[in-house]
């Protein structure tokens, strides 16, 4: 999860450890708010969930692939109207 200061690290990779670092997370508290890594507790994720981020991820890699630059703009464009549509509370 760490690189060299100066590498460019490969955008689906680093989301793909992101995502198995947090694979084992399990519920600490009965109301659901407390979570932390590894049992006890009830998994955050079930395996339906885990297999549906999986096929997310790479249908995410393809896209990637067939057009890494686009895809980057892409995500740029997403976040920014995020951001504009959290400005305008909608």
């Amino acid at each position: 999860m760490f690189a060299e200061y100066g590498t460019e690290p490969d955008l689906l990779v680093m989301q793909a450890l992101q995502y198995l670092h947090g694979l084992d997370m399990t519920y600490r508290s009965d109301d659901g708010r407390l979570v932390g890594h590894g049992p006890p507790g009830a998994y955050v994720r079930n395996q339906d969930d885990i297999w549906s981020e999986l096929h997310e991820w790479r249908r995410r890699c393809r896209d990637y692939d067939a057009d890494p630059a686009g895809w980057v703009a892409a995500q740029r464009r997403d976040a920014m109207a995020e951001i504009q549509r959290e400005r305008k509370g909608t």
